[in-house]
């Protein structure tokens, strides 16, 4: 670890950096991420590792399974191999892949079921690709309980309950990797709660030192630094240098989910549904991922197709329901907002119901809120805002909808919400 993450890391830890470094939630901040002060390369992240091919994960693949094969009784071989088959099976979203890694795992487990953490940390790994996150909190944790002080399960049990939207549990759980860090993909991490908690300006710095120390073989790491900093840079309103870091992630790795996904908010933000709707195009192309179909949907309609909005929320709909529920990739929050589009408020209001028993989180109560506005209860949809803002994520959109709420409920808080929207991104509308 060199010096500079080091006092990063110390700063949180010990209080230095207000707001990431006790189980208190934060007050609800606007400020925008220092940039600047972080010590960033540049604004836009300079990528030092361009000429260097990254690895392949075709090549790995070809590698493992290969060696599983001339060995079939080697329960290593085919740890091995189902963990090369996951990595291709989360850098594609392929449900087929994921289904391969699991029965390569289970194998593994018949040929040793006793001294196999290996394969049950597989398992983990799976459920989570699954967005199964509250199974593979489950497993880890048993893990850990047998074996306490790994920081790499520690951080592996962080991001189950952060995705949970047990956000405070998470930040206590990243501290022990943190003080061991030495690695980009740990930084990241700790970014990503401290986001959930409202902390952005430490987000950056912690960004800004993953920067520092990124390898040439872990693109897929370079990518995300940069697509999780230009996320933080669009919701502050900031979007020549959001375009520059999504551009550079997108240079990086050209199917980085997150950054693709990213770019396309920020063709929305700035007025342009066609070149959002062109990224979703490309992002649902390497994907397959349903939950783009809804995003599709949203842009026809901004077009003026509505025809084609409808029947790409009603595709969408169509393979969630089937996908919810059976263990697969979990897209309940997916599934609802396909619902909401189409009016079916009251069954997206079911679906995120249920859904909070697995993940409670901020998305959660904002979808919740949006259901209930469109129910017209706006008491209870402005209940789940506050639960939605309650760990102290920057979002315009939150306080924008906050205000709206407040408003028609004569709540006094509507002009303070207001005014957070307009420090955040003043030129923000929900109507984007």
């Amino acid at each position: 670890m060199n010096i500079a993450t080091k006092s990063v890391i110390l700063l949180l830890l010990s209080g230095g950096l207000a707001g990431c470094s006790d189980g208190s939630a934060p007050n609800a901040r606007s400020a925008s991420p220092a940039s600047t002060e972080a010590g960033a390369p540049s604004a836009a992240g300079a990528y030092r590792f361009k000429d260097i091919p990254g690895p392949s994960l075709d090549a790995e693949l070809a590698f493992y399974r290969k060696r599983a094969q001339e060995r079939p009784t080697s329960w290593s071989d085919q740890n091995f191999f189902a963990g090369a088959l996951l990595a291709k099976a989360q850098a594609e979203d392929n449900d087929a892949l994921f289904a391969e890694a699991t029965r390569v795992t289970q194998k593994s487990l018949k040929l040793n079921s006793d001294h196999n953490k290996e394969a049950h940390l597989l398992e983990a790994r799976i459920s989570e690709g699954h967005h199964n996150f509250k199974h593979s909190y489950e497993i880890i944790k048993g893990i850990y309980d047998a074996d306490p002080g790994n920081p790499g399960m520690q951080s592996m049990i962080s991001n189950s309950l952060l995705e949970m939207g047990r956000v405070n549990e998470a930040w206590t759980w990243m501290q022990p990797s943190l003080k061991e860090a030495h690695s980009g993909g740990m930084l990241v991490q700790a970014a990503r709660i401290c986001t959930f908690r409202g902390q952005d300006d430490q987000a950056v710095q912690l960004l800004a030192e993953a920067l520092k120390i990124e390898q040439p073989q872990e693109r897929k790491t370079s990518a995300r630094i940069r697509s999780l900093w230009g996320e933080l840079e669009l919701r502050h309103g900031r979007l020549e240098s959001a375009r520059e870091l999504l551009r550079t992630s997108l240079d990086i790795q050209k199917r980085s989910l997150p950054a693709l996904l990213a770019m396309s908010r920020l063709e929305r933000r700035e007025g342009k549904p066609q070149e959002a709707l062109t990224l979703l195009t490309a992002a649902y192309s390497y994907f397959h991922n349903p939950a783009i179909l809804t995003e599709m949907g949203a842009m026809q309609a901004k077009l003026g197709h509505p025809q084609e909005a409808d029947k790409l929320r009603k595709q969408a709909e169509s393979i969630l329901q089937k996908e919810v529920g059976t263990g697969m990739i979990g897209h309940a929050r997916d599934l609802a907002k396909a619902q909401l589009d189409q009016g079916k408020a009251a069954q997206a209001l079911a679906v995120l119901r249920e859904e909070n028993k697995y993940r409670s989180d901020h998305r959660n109560w904002e979808l919740q809120a949006m259901c209930l506005e469109a129910l017209k209860q706006p008491k209870e949809a402005l209940a789940a805002m506050e639960k939605a803002m309650a760990d102290g994520y920057q979002d315009p959109a939150f306080y924008a909808r906050a205000a709206r709420l407040a408003k028609e409920l004569n709540d006094p808080r509507a002009s303070e919400w207001e005014a957070k929207q307009k420090q955040l991104d003043p030129g923000f509308s929900l109507d984007q």
